[in-house]
C-alpha cells in the first residue's frame, strides 16, 4: 500500500566536498527548493508584480538566455513553448546537464535552438548551446510534406542544408516528449512528433555535444548550409497510429548502447554508436489500451537480466511493462494504487493550497476539465517523468495533494518489490515550494503546465542526490535534495 509520509527523515546536510555550493545548501529532503532562476533565501512564492521578479532571481531563467532575435513566425506560440506542451528533456550525467533540444513544434514554438541547466556550477543556469535557424530559412508550409506512416517520409527539416532544400537541414521544432535521451556525447531523437499542426514526421536525428564544447563559449552559432551540431539517421519506418508512436516513451540501454522507444503495439531501437535502427518495429505481444504509452515512463534498470520499466498511463493507478533486454520478453505488471488528483501540478496554477489562481490573470474556472477526461482523477497521469537511482524509481511531480500538503509529491518505486509482485510505492510529501510554474507576469500566467515529461530527472553531485524539475521558461526550475 502507499504510504504518504515521507521516506526518509528531514535533516541538516553536512557540506559535501567536491559538489557545486547551491547543493550545500539545501537540506536533505528539502522538499522542491528555487534554483537556476529561482529564489533567493527568505523571498515570497509570488512576486507581488512582475517589476518585482529581481526578488526571486537567482542565475539564469531560460528567457535571459534566449535567441536574439527571437525566432518567432505568425500564428506560433513564443518561448514558454519550449517547456510547456508536450516537451521533455534528456540528462547528462556525466556533464551534470538538462537539455532542451529543438522543444515546440505543432502550432506552437518555431525555434530549433537547444538549452541546457547547468547543474554542475555554484549558481546553476540555463545556457543557449545550440543557435537556431533563422526565421527566413524556416520550412513552415504544412502543406509541403507528404505524411504518411509507411518509412518513405522525408524527415521534417528546414530549408537551412547543404542543398538549400528539403530533406538535408535542421529539424523543425517537435514535442520532444518522452523521445529524446541522451547517450555517447549526443541527444538522440527516436521519434520527431507534431512538426506542424495534427502532422507528425519519421525523422531520427542527434545533436551533438561534444562537437558544441569544442566552439567558442561552448556555444554553436548558426551557419547556414551546415547543420552541425545536428545529423540525421535516416527515418523510423513505422506503420500504424501516427501519435501512438510520436507520443511514446524510451529509455537508454548502456551495455547494449541502444535506445529503446515504447508504443502501444511496437517497440523500436536506434544503435547510439552507428545512428541506425539497430532494432525495427516489432510488437511486444503485450494487449494495451489505445494511448496507454502515449505519456508514459520508461527507464532502464540495470543487473541480471537488464531491464526497462515503461510506466503506462490512462489507468486507474500505474501498470508498468517490463522489458526484459537479455531474454527479449515483456510482462506486465502492476505497481501503484489510484492516485488523488490535484490540478495544482499539472492543469491549473493555483495561488496557495485551495486558492485558485487568485490575481494571476485567469479566472478561476476558466479551463472545463470535464469528468471522464482520461487524463485526470483516478487515472495515472499524463506525461509524467521518471529516474532510476540505486533500486528505485523515482516517478514524479504527482499530480496529488493528500491532507492539505503543498502537492508535488513524488512517488518512489522500489524495483524489486514490484517484480516480485509486492507493496511497492512510498511517496515524498513536498516540504518545500509549491511544483508549479512561476512564469514572468501576467501575459504568460494564462498558460497551462502540459505534465512534466522527462524534465523530471535526477543528478548525482559527489554524495547527494538531487531530483530536478525543469517547470518554465520564465521562472525557476526547481530542485529536491534527496541524499
Amino acid at each position: 500500500m502507499i504510504s504518504t509520509s515521507n521516506r526518509f527523515s528531514i535533516r541538516v546536510a553536512l557540506p559535501a566536498v567536491g559538489v557545486p555550493a547551491w547543493v550545500n545548501e539545501l537540506a536533505i529532503n528539502s522538499g522542491w527548493q528555487y534554483v537556476a532562476g529561482g529564489a533567493a533565501a527568505g523571498s515570497a512564492y509570488w512576486p507581488a508584480a512582475p517589476q518585482a521578479l529581481s526578488d526571486w532571481q537567482r542565475g539564469a531563467r531560460i528567457v535571459d538566455v534566449r535567441m536574439d532575435p527571437s525566432p518567432q513566425a505568425p500564428t506560433f506560440a513564443g518561448i514558454e513553448d519550449v517547456i510547456q506542451p508536450w516537451c521533455g528533456a534528456a540528462m547528462n550525467f556525466d556533464r551534470k546537464e538538462l537539455y532542451l533540444p529543438a522543444n515546440g513544434g505543432g502550432g506552437s514554438y518555431t525555434g530549433n535552438e537547444v538549452y541546457g541547466l547547468q547543474l554542475g556550477l555554484d549558481v546553476p543556469a540555463w545556457k543557449l548551446f545550440s543557435e537556431s535557424t533563422p526565421v527566413a530559412m524556416m520550412e513552415l508550409d504544412d502543406t509541403s510534406h507528404a505524411y504518411a506512416w509507411d518509412g518513405t517520409d522525408i524527415p521534417c527539416t528546414h530549408r537551412d542544408g547543404p542543398s538549400g532544400g528539403l530533406g538535408d537541414g535542421r529539424p523543425r521544432a517537435f514535442h520532444s516528449c518522452g523521445n529524446i535521451q541522451y547517450a555517447n556525447g549526443r541527444v538522440w531523437s527516436v521519434m520527431q512528433s507534431a512538426v506542424t499542426p495534427n502532422l507528425n514526421a519519421q525523422g531520427l536525428f542527434s545533436w551533438d555535444r561534444e562537437w558544441v564544447a569544442t566552439q567558442p563559449d561552448e556555444r554553436a552559432a548558426y551557419v547556414q548550409g551546415d547543420i552541425l551540431p545536428w545529423r540525421w539517421h535516416g527515418t523510423a519506418g513505422l506503420e500504424g497510429s501516427g501519435p501512438s508512436y510520436a507520443f511514446a516513451c524510451s529509455a537508454y540501454d548502456p551495455v547494449a548502447q541502444r535506445i529503446w522507444a515504447y508504443a502501444d503495439r511496437m517497440a523500436w531501437a536506434i544503435d547510439a554508436v552507428t545512428g541506425g535502427l539497430a532494432v525495427p518495429d516489432f510488437s511486444h505481444g503485450i494487449p494495451l489500451r489505445n494511448g496507454q504509452t502515449r505519456g508514459g515512463w520508461a527507464v532502464y534498470v540495470p543487473g541480471s537480466p537488464r531491464r526497462i520499466l515503461v510506466g503506462l498511463c490512462r489507468r486507474s493507478g500505474q501498470e508498468i511493462l517490463v522489458h526484459d533486454l537479455e531474454h527479449e520478453t515483456f510482462s506486465l505488471m502492476a505497481a501503484t494504487p489510484a492516485m488523488q488528483w490535484d490540478p495544482d501540478s499539472y492543469w491549473v496554477n493555483w495561488e496557495s493550497p485551495g486558492v485558485e489562481n487568485g490575481g494571476l490573470n485567469q479566472t478561476p474556472g476558466s479551463i472545463y476539465i470535464p469528468d471522464d477526461n482520461p487524463f485526470l482523477e483516478n487515472e495515472f497521469a499524463y506525461g509524467m517523468g521518471a529516474a532510476y537511482s540505486e533500486g528505485n524509481v523515482y516517478v514524479g511531480v504527482v499530480p496529488a495533494r493528500l491532507g492539505g500538503t503543498l502537492g508535488g509529491q513524488v512517488r518512489v518505486i522500489d524495483v524489486d518489490a514490484v517484480l516480485s509482485g509486492r507493496d511497492s510505492v512510498t511517496e515524498l510529501v513536498n516540504t518545500g515550494v509549491r511544483p508549479i510554474p512561476l512564469e514572468g507576469g501576467p501575459s504568460f500566467l494564462s498558460r497551462v503546465q502540459w505534465g512534466n515529461w522527462q524534465r523530471f530527472n535526477i543528478a548525482e553531485l559527489g554524495t547527494a542526490k538531487v531530483l530536478i524539475h525543469a517547470a518554465d521558461a520564465h521562472g525557476p526550475a526547481q530542485v529536491w535534495r534527496i541524499a
